[in-house]
């Protein structure tokens, strides 16, 4: 909730206001540029991605939904076409200037000048090929040296076209751009219905919901390997060497990508897993946000509305859930603006926006049973879900501890159950701070946690699933004024 209104969340970026705000609001924009078994036996052979026609071994369909067909895993993740992009060729000595404009100086002098590329792929969406867009951005070298890939999926930026980062400049890439010259080979999906150039989707985003999130995330990282290969750029991406790594609405498909990964591509082996501020229990957090108006209430709007257009459940409507003029607005406003959705963003009370019948349900402490609503929500919850989990690779869990958007007890009451399903975790809460600052001040511990596991480092069994008590994140990113 932002300044008494009700807001369906957008990115991780904020206005600037006040001195501090504005300091804070530098960490922001640092976070817009430094933030986002299989069916069959897969080829022994290192870096070989041939993909015999597999179909997954993985269920479709579900909330009255009937099943479907997989699209065979060799009809996917073909390049249509690809543009490299002036903006996305920069210098290390530019990005080291540009960090320590913002006060950043420990992550340089950095080693590699960087090239990037708009890429056009070919996933699917139940059943059917369907194209969506993604950045790719890596070292910039000509001896074909080997870099480990670095999936980011990005934090909410809107549902449509318009709003997909690679439809905007180095600005909305900076995470691949800063990444990439440190040594990564970094894939950044735009998402389904949210196609940053060519022809338009003609779909909402289907945001939070967990197939359609992981497979358009899996085949950006098929099709970037296929790029790489064909066109040989001079570098090349170490696919034994895969993170998963995303803030937000990209936690959330860092998680579902890396569940979905060894049975949809099963390519690539996955290293570890840094899930920052992710909705893991989309119900907890639903109850949250019917219970007072918070940002949460917000996220659930957009959630409600972008995953009934995705399952369409037969014989339901939207405004089951919400109010008529809302169900009747929303949904086209959410096709035609990433920051303009005027229906909701008056709305000082939950009762102007949402049904009595949901708001009466939820105050008894439970959504079970109003389906198809409740069964919308569950299938995002991680702990309860019916994909198989077949590899167990380090996860970090970043939470904040003042967050109102993914309410961090939501986050902290999922770790038992997910540890219990065979997760092997390593959670930290960064006291006091809200959605996007603890995912920004704890940007050093991630990247050292992550050459940690790329070094072959194991999380120590003593943090292992363990939920520490809150901690001063700001200790981990050192500003120079």
């Amino acid at each position: 909730m932002v300044g008494g209104r009700l807001r369906i969340p957008r990115s991780l970026a904020v206005m600037e206001g006040s001195p501090e705000e504005r300091t804070v609001t530098k960490l922001h924009t640092l976070a817009l540029l430094a933030l986002a078994a299989a069916c069959t036996p897969k080829d022994d052979t290192a870096g070989d991605t041939a993909v015999q026609s597999l179909i997954p071994d993985l269920p479709t369909g579900g909330c009255e939904m009937a099943s479907y067909d997989w699209v065979p895993l060799d009809q996917v993740g073909d390049v249509v076409d690809a543009d490299e992009g002036d903006d996305l060729e920069v210098g290390s000595a530019a990005i080291d200037f540009l960090l320590a404009s913002y006060g950043v100086t420990q992550f340089s002098p950095l080693p590699h000048d960087v090239r990037g590329w708009r890429i056009r792929y070919v996933t699917q969406d139940k059943g059917q090929p369907v194209e969506a867009t993604m950045v790719l951005t890596l070292p910039d070298v000509d001896d074909g040296s080997s870099f480990p890939i670095v999936v980011w999926p990005h934090g909410t930026s809107g549902f449509t076209d318009e709003c997909a980062p690679s439809a905007g400049g180095m600005t909305e890439s900076g995470f691949g751009i800063i990444f990439a010259s440190m040594g990564y080979a970094v894939v950044a999906p735009d998402y389904l219905g949210m196609n940053g150039f060519g022809e338009p989707s003609g779909m909402l985003h289907p945001y939070l919901v967990p197939e359609a999130t992981a497979v358009a995330t899996l085949d950006a990282v098929r099709a970037a390997i296929r790029f790489v290969e064909d066109e040989q750029p001079g570098a090349a991406m170490n696919a034994d060497q895969t993170i998963f790594w995303g803030g937000s609405e990209g936690g959330f498909a860092a998680l579902w990508a890396e569940r979905y990964q060894p049975r949809y591509l099963p390519e690539v082996t996955t290293v570890a897993t840094v899930a920052l501020v992710p909705p893991t229990d989309l119900t907890a957090i639903a109850l949250q946000g019917l219970a007072q108006p918070i940002d949460a209430s917000g996220g659930l709007v957009a959630a409600l509305t972008a995953q009934h257009s995705w399952f369409q459940a037969p014989g339901h409507s939207l405004n089951e859930v919400l109010l008529d003029s809302i169900a009747e607005a929303l949904p086209q406003e959410m096709m035609e603006s990433c920051n303009d959705f005027p229906s909701v963003d008056s709305a000082e009370t939950l009762e102007e926006i949402f049904q009595p019948a949901l708001l009466a349900q939820a105050a008894t402490g439970s959504i079970e049973g109003f389906d198809p609503w409740a069964c919308y929500l569950g299938m995002a919850d991680l702990a309860e879900t019916v994909i198989p989990r077949d590899i167990d690779p380090p996860v970090l869990i970043q939470v904040s501890g003042a967050d109102q958007l993914v309410v961090a007890s939501t986050v902290r009451d999922s770790i038992p159950g997910l540890c219990e399903d065979g997760y092997r975790i390593d959670y930290i809460e960064c006291e006091g701070l809200d959605h996007t600052d603890g995912a920004v001040y704890s940007l050093p511990y991630q990247i050292e946690w992550v050459a940690e596991r790329l070094a072959g480092t194991p999380l120590p069994e003593v943090e292992t699933c363990v939920v520490d008590a809150p901690i001063d994140c700001e200790q981990f990113l050192d500003l120079e004024e």
